[in-house]
């Protein structure tokens, strides 16, 4: 993973912690598809499933 990789994973983590805490569940749920997309970017989790 790269510097940024994890920098995303880092604000995407907090941008769910703040949209829970503000009681903004689309946001929240947008956060969490960005951060499952950046992991699998990042080789994290399989793209695919085979």
């Amino acid at each position: 993973m790269h510097a940024l990789d994890i920098l995303a994973i880092a604000a995407l983590l907090a941008g769910i912690v703040v949209a829970l805490t503000q009681k903004v569940w689309p946001v929240a749920l947008l956060c969490l598809g960005l951060l499952l997309a950046v992991l699998a970017d990042a080789g994290v989790i399989p793209a695919q499933v085979p």
